[in-house]
């Protein structure tokens, strides 16, 4: 029996891989599958008279109500968090360096973030067609069962976050993150929430967000379940890019999140850190160090060497 040297030995980092590769796969063949079949949706997007003819100024409004709904996330995040402050004054914000901030979006910036607005009207459309070619996804009032609803909603965030933090760990390998990744971690102390957390790029959205596509086909759900899904797993990406010290004993931390943007090796799950814990990526929330105030001798000083006029 021939024996593979070690350093061809399947390991645990490879089986990883190889997995989500499998799994965008997958998605890329459902795309395809549902680009290939009709649904009871399907005439909204095409003239009646043929059935050939795209209506575009219905898919125009389309992508408007989307744009529409992730401007709305932001601002109900946003004022969400500045109402939560004024009302406990006793709550702090986490602790950032003014000093890792990203003041100001570059011109890049605002690309990858019109981008990616635009690839959500892509999935959003997809996910759609799909909810209603899957046959285990149920729409009747009477077919809401324990199970295609909380069941598939906990499934969801773990199925969810097995994928996207392998896919995280493998957009942190060198090669890659100089190409893709390393335009997020610009942002060390993220605070303005949907705005830093789709500040991607695109390829990264566009996997991250057919994820989603992937755990739907996946799971025997109800539609109801998809679209809490999307709007608490919206929220809670967006929260992840604030100062809110928000807690989930046992499933969600806004923290973990921050250790990430400052030790990037660390903490690559989205909404729980079970999966990191498993691979061994998780690491402890520790305040930042930050800059220290200068003391009255040292401004005395300075203001000493300061020329008069």
């Amino acid at each position: 029996m021939v024996v593979a040297p070690p350093s061809q030995a399947l390991d645990a980092p490879n089986l990883l891989a190889a997995a989500t590769m499998v799994g965008f796969l997958y998605v890329v063949k459902i795309v395809s599958q549902i680009e290939r079949q009709q649904t009871a949706w399907s005439p909204f997007w095409r003239d009646t008279a043929d059935g050939r003819e795209p209506i575009y100024r219905r898919m125009v409004v389309f992508g408007s109500l989307i744009a529409l709904g992730m401007e709305a996330l932001q601002h109900i995040v946003e004022q969400g968090v500045n109402f939560h402050f004024r009302r406990k004054k006793e709550s702090k914000p986490l602790p950032h360096n003014p000093n890792q901030h990203l003041d100001e979006l570059a011109t890049i910036d605002k690309v990858f973030i019109g981008c990616n607005k635009l690839l959500t009207v892509f999935f959003v459309y997809h996910l759609t067609q799909a909810s209603l070619l899957f046959q285990h996804v149920k729409w009747g009032l009477d077919e809401f069962t324990f199970m295609n609803t909380i069941g598939a909603l906990i499934l969801f965030f773990f199925i969810y976050d097995f994928g996207y933090a392998t896919f995280h760990w493998i957009l942190h390998w060198p090669s890659l993150y100089r190409l893709v990744h390393m335009h997020h971690h610009r942002q060390i102390s993220p605070t303005r929430g949907n705005y830093d957390a789709i500040n991607v790029h695109p390829f990264e959205f566009l996997v991250g967000e057919y994820n989603h596509l992937f755990v739907v086909w996946l799971v025997p759900c109800h539609a109801a379940t998809i679209l809490t899904f999307l709007i608490c797993g919206g929220v809670l990406a967006s929260l992840n890019h604030t100062r809110l010290d928000l807690q989930i004993p046992g499933f969600y931390d806004v923290r973990n999140h921050d250790v990430h943007h400052r030790w990037p090796r660390s903490n690559y799950g989205q909404y729980t850190m079970f999966w990191d814990r498993v691979f061994g990526w998780y690491r402890d929330y520790a305040p930042p160090h930050l800059p220290k105030k200068p003391s009255s001798n040292q401004l005395a000083a300075e203001a000493s060497k300061a020329k008069v006029p």
